[in-house]
């Protein structure tokens, strides 16, 4: 995720949701490809062309448990593909 890190605080950047995430929530996360984190940690000039110009990685979606949204669990569990 691009994010913004200064004086012990982080923020993760997002955008618009795209087409295949706005049935979810209306925001997301903006999401750099590995080739192209070396251009984004080394910008010579504001981010806000290079984050606007960034291809995204194709996500792939899958139904997951209700125990995701549960703050005290965290596991890999949690991330496996349960069927309807």
């Amino acid at each position: 995720f691009a994010g913004i890190y200064k004086n012990h605080q982080f923020l993760i950047i997002t955008k618009e949701a795209s087409s295949n995430v706005v049935d979810i929530h209306q925001r997301q996360p903006v999401v750099i490809n590995e080739e192209d984190l070396d251009e984004y940690f080394n910008l010579k000039t504001e981010g806000t062309k290079f984050l606007r110009s960034c291809q995204a990685p194709e996500l792939k979606f899958h139904p997951v448990s209700k125990d995701v949204n549960k703050p005290v669990n965290n596991n890999k569990q949690l991330i496996k593909a349960i069927k309807n």
